[in-house]
């Protein structure tokens, strides 16, 4: 009997098998057999194969130059299935597939909530949106209805996309600030700048203008500037009821609590009187701040970047590390070792132009920060590497890098998480750059001046490293310490195990031998400087020090190679500075118990 059970089970799927394959080549003969289709996904549907029933459903849409009404309810019910398994892509096509035969509210407002939660789709949000929505009359009127709807059901992504199309496409300034908002909570803070430039004439009147600008300035820690743009937004008309907005966007900006809490102390109102008994009762509520003030008010001025910057020569910058106590400084020196500033919470520096570039992490959120002949800020961003010729710029965030001109304008950028063992390599002459994407470990060779990405590489089971020679050159270093250059495969005849390169121009390429590992992740070995034509090379120095980090641990300029390295005998660190026209060798700095790394020099 058992068996008999399964001979008919057995019978049975072969038949739905047969009759599943008939409907799908009568539907390939004549894609309008809708009765074909009905029953083919009345099997799907049985058998829960919603994939099936999706591919079919895409199949049939891209066959059809019309949208017949009677397939019109399948469409809808696959776009359904397909943003119930996530399928993203497949659930947009057949959603706009559907809005785009028949502009139903209902539907568009579904769309919408399913949409809130994609991400894996062709084009940018705003193109999916107004391709949705392109059947509709009135285009302008359907985005205000949906945008009303998406603030009322909490669909945030969509609402500030539909906000910003209402700006940027139709001109409606009052959804601005909505949209500046979800910029700001992005961390965009340069286009938030950009739209208020932009708009200024049409925004002067407008409270949340002043208030906007003063966000920005809150952002940089410029909190006088805040203060004078909130009063100037809070004296004008609407400028009391737009302060609780104002208060928000600090929030959303990441500014602390207490400051906020402060400039709505000082802003709630402008009497003289009655701001006083307010800043009165924030003491009040807020002791520990008026103690700690009691031990900052005879502290002197913190040292300037830019008063350093104004010596006259050489100066050398690098990095300070006491193990004992885990403590970092970035400090300035002259020519003669003098220390011209030092300060504490920034990991390194990079001199740029006639100033220098830094990484501020004192507040919410790190900060990429140029000082010199004006001062700048890319908030959000946690590194920054900078051309071997010093007028370029490469700033990195944990999730992408943007690329910057010597006129501080972004070129380009990219979603490329950076893997940070190895150093960002650039071409010689800076026409090239290699970078590496940690979520995938693949190698990118980018085109600095236009952001192309020229050749991808998957080889990291072959190469610990690769990097850049003269233009787009590409040399790798394997896991046994051998560099050979790429395309054609040519070894380089190097004597020592190699862990890192870096070319010092056309033909000499200076790389570190890693000897022994030095506290926690650091390594100790020698410089040597290899000749690519004639194959010779040299010891440069001994007991060098090389972090794995995205920025070099060794600086090369004017024919000048600055290192930094420690004895661990005399237990001291030290930086030093090698011409190699000359093959002399002097020290800049030695420190008792103190490890230095990333110096730089910037010749005058």
């Amino acid at each position: 009997m058992k068996r008999l059970i399964i001979i008919l089970f057995l019978i049975v799927s072969l038949v739905a098998f047969a009759t599943e394959e008939e409907l799908k080549a009568k539907l390939e003969e004549n894609p309008r057999d809708f009765e074909a289709l009905q029953e083919l996904l009345e099997i799907y549907e049985e058998n829960e194969d919603y994939s099936g029933y999706i591919d079919t459903m895409l199949e049939i849409t891209e066959k059809l130059e019309d949208a017949p009404t009677e397939i019109m309810p399948y469409v809808l019910q696959a776009a359904r299935y397909a943003a119930d398994q996530y399928y993203d892509a497949e659930s947009v096509s057949l959603y706009t597939y559907f809005l785009n035969a028949l502009p139903r509210m209902s539907v568009l407002e579904e769309f919408m909530s399913a949409f809130e939660y994609m991400y894996d789709y062709d084009g940018t949000p705003e193109e999916v949106i107004m391709k949705s929505i392109s059947a509709f009359d009135d285009q302008k009127a359907t985005l205000e209805e949906i945008r009303n709807y998406a603030e009322e059901e909490y669909l945030t992504y969509v609402q500030s996309d539909i906000e910003k199309i209402l700006y940027e496409k139709f001109g409606e300034t009052q959804y601005m600030f909505h949209y500046l908002e979800s910029l700001l909570r992005d961390q965009k803070y340069d286009e938030v700048e950009k739209a208020l430039i932009e708009n200024e004439e049409n925004l002067k009147d407008n409270p949340m203008f002043y208030y906007t600008k003063g966000v920005l300035a809150a952002v940089n820690e410029d909190y006088d500037e805040t203060y004078k743009q909130f009063k100037i937004a809070r004296a004008m008309e609407d400028g009391a009821r737009k302060l609780d907005d104002a208060l928000n966007m600090l929030d959303i900006a990441y500014v602390p609590d207490y400051l906020i809490e402060f400039f709505q102390a000082l802003l709630i109102d402008l009497d003289e009187k009655n701001q006083q008994l307010n800043l009165m009762n924030y003491a009040a509520k807020n002791r520990g701040i008026k103690w700690i003030s009691g031990f900052l008010e005879e502290l002197p001025e913190p040292p300037k970047i830019s008063d350093a910057l104004k010596a006259t020569g050489t100066l050398y910058a690098v990095t300070e590390y006491n193990p004992e106590s885990d403590t970092v400084y970035f400090t300035i020196v002259d020519n003669s070792g003098k220390k011209l500033i030092r300060l504490p919470g920034m990991s390194y520096g990079r001199f740029f132009k006639s100033g220098l570039l830094y990484v501020d992490f004192s507040g919410y959120d790190p900060k990429v920060v140029y000082e010199g002949e004006e001062e700048k800020h890319w908030v959000g961003y946690n590194a920054l590497d900078v051309s071997p010729k010093g007028d370029k710029i490469l700033i990195s965030d944990y999730d992408s890098i943007k690329f910057i001109t010597s006129d501080f304008e972004a070129l380009w950028e990219y979603d490329i998480p950076l893997y940070e063992a190895f150093p960002i390599s650039w071409s010689v002459d800076e026409k090239y750059l290699m970078v590496e994407n940690y979520d995938n470990y693949l190698r990118y060779l980018i085109n600095t001046g236009t952001g192309e990405i020229i050749e991808t590489f998957d080889n990291s089971d072959n190469y610990d490293y690769l990097f850049l020679g003269k233009s787009n050159e590409v040399y790798g270093i394997d896991y046994d310490g051998n560099i050979e250059k790429l395309s054609p495969v040519k070894p380089l005849l190097t004597s020592r195990k190699a862990k890192w390169a870096i070319m010092v121009d056309d033909e000499n390429l200076l790389y570190f031998e890693s000897l022994s590992g030095f506290l926690d992740n650091l390594y100790l070995g020698n410089l040597m400087l290899y000749n690519t034509k004639n194959h010779t090379e040299k010891p440069i120095a001994s007991n060098v020090l090389f972090v794995p980090a995205l920025i070099p641990s060794v600086t090369i300029k004017s024919g000048k190679i600055i290192y930094t390295g420690y004895d661990t005998e005399l237990e001291k660190g030290f930086m030093k500075v090698h011409d190699l026209e000359t093959g002399e060798t002097t020290i800049l700095e030695e420190i008792q118990h103190v490890v230095l790394a990333f110096p730089d020099i910037l010749q005058r």
